[in-house]
């Protein structure tokens, strides 16, 4: 994991708000954007994607953005199967991140 889980929604937020408000790119760039921006590091991981995908979708939701393109990525994502993976990484933030993680699959429904 690169940043810590509120340190990592905040880069998101800031990329949304550079690259969107700003830039105007679209929200399919933005996102794929921020990821190229994070994959290359070496300890990029699945947990690091997820907190991406999580907090554009909320972010695009909030913005009333269109994220249909994301979202077979987020129904994987936040499958039952993988929430102990994300326990084991997050610790003391799975709280936060769950509530977030919750939120979107009430989107998605």
């Amino acid at each position: 994991m690169l940043l810590k889980y509120r340190e990592m929604k905040e880069a998101v937020f800031n990329s949304y708000k550079s690259l969107y408000d700003k830039f105007h790119y679209t929200p399919k760039d933005v996102v794929f954007a921020t990821i190229g921006e994070y994959d290359f590091y070496k300890n990029f991981s699945q947990i690091d994607e997820i907190i991406i995908f999580i907090n554009f979708a909320l972010i695009f939701f909030e913005n009333q953005n269109n994220f249909n393109f994301i979202r077979e990525k987020l129904i994987e994502l936040v499958k039952e199967e993988h929430l102990e993976y994300y326990k084991k990484e997050l610790k003391e933030e799975f709280g936060e991140f769950i509530c977030d993680v919750t939120k979107v699959k009430e989107i998605l429904q």
